[in-house]
């Protein structure tokens, strides 16, 4: 994963996520989540559904280590 795309996504917001499509955005290249997927979870975080958001994180978690992603990274990357 090159952390400059998580740099290039981030930009305009200063380094903050603040919009859905940048958490879609995010979630493909780190996790290799599919645009569907990334879907899911956006929608589960624009209706606060908690337990559809505590599966996407561990699927998200689950995905950055296959991607050999530094846990604390992806932690920090998550929350």
């Amino acid at each position: 994963m090159n952390y400059r795309q998580l740099q290039d996504i981030l930009q305009e917001t200063y380094g903050v996520i603040l919009y859905q499509e940048q958490v879609m955005a995010d979630c493909q290249p780190f996790a290799s989540f599919f645009s569907g997927e990334a879907d899911i979870l956006r929608r589960a975080m624009g209706k606060r559904k908690k337990e559809e958001m505590a599966a996407q994180r561990a699927k998200f978690m689950h995905g950055c280590t296959n991607n050999k992603i530094p846990e604390k990274k992806a932690e920090r990357i998550s929350i």
